[in-house]
């Protein structure tokens, strides 16, 4: 399964968000993560309708929010 994770180095939340991911992942290895830097993409991010960050895309479905925790990012991971 790959997940894109849109983030920005600048944002408290997005960083917690990728520790929270980066936990999870260590843990399933079938998972491949794929980082854009909302910041250094701009056009890319618009382009896949992602309007606030951080987010998380698997396939079609996106997640988005002010504070993604640990129960909702597992949440998301499993339904997809």
């Amino acid at each position: 399964m790959k997940i894109t994770f849109y983030r920005s180095p600048f944002c408290p939340r997005c960083y917690l968000t990728r520790k929270v991911l980066q936990e999870i992942i260590y843990n399933n290895k079938e998972i491949e993560l794929e980082e854009i830097d909302v910041i250094a993409h701009p056009l890319r991010t618009w382009r896949d309708g992602i309007r606030i960050f951080p987010a998380l895309k698997i396939g079609k479905r996106t997640l988005s929010g002010i504070f993604l925790g640990r129960k909702i990012l597992q949440a998301f991971i499993n339904e997809s």
